[in-house]
């Protein structure tokens, strides 16, 4: 029983991080809030992220994305599946149709592109299109 003290000073220490990370899930959530708003304000005034020159993704991201996202998923994802699984790690709107369309139409150029390179196979599942690494 000598160790007692040190089980209850890592318990502690095991809340108090808990308790940090559900206060960071929540400054992340209303800093998503936040660009949204910022956003759809924008698209008031007539400027997207297309028109104002900017981007979705920095160089790589949405590739990163996508490939774990088809690690994780041996069985392969089709196109929507890939899109919501991009649209929630980037914390995008999925009310949003335009973005949603946007990241949609990315994935599948992107799965084209991993076609021609050899990474990833197309099948056919029913009558969708399913995506899973080579």
């Amino acid at each position: 029983m000598a160790e007692s003290h040190i089980i209850s000073a890592l318990k502690g220490k095991e809340e108090e991080i808990k308790k940090r990370i559900s206060g960071l899930r929540k400054d992340i959530k209303a800093s998503q809030e936040e660009l949204e708003t910022i956003r759809k304000t924008l698209r008031i005034f007539g400027e997207t992220w297309r028109a104002g020159g900017s981007r979705l993704f920095r160089r790589g991201d949405m590739t990163k994305i996508v490939l774990d996202a088809l690690r994780t998923n041996p069985e392969g994802l089709d196109v929507d599946q890939m899109a919501a699984i991009v649209i929630e790690r980037e914390g995008f709107d999925p009310q949003d149709e335009e973005t949603v369309n946007t990241i949609r139409q990315r994935c599948m150029m992107a799965m084209y592109r991993f076609i021609d390179r050899g990474k990833v196979v197309k099948e056919r599942r029913g009558k969708e299109r399913v995506w899973r690494l080579a």
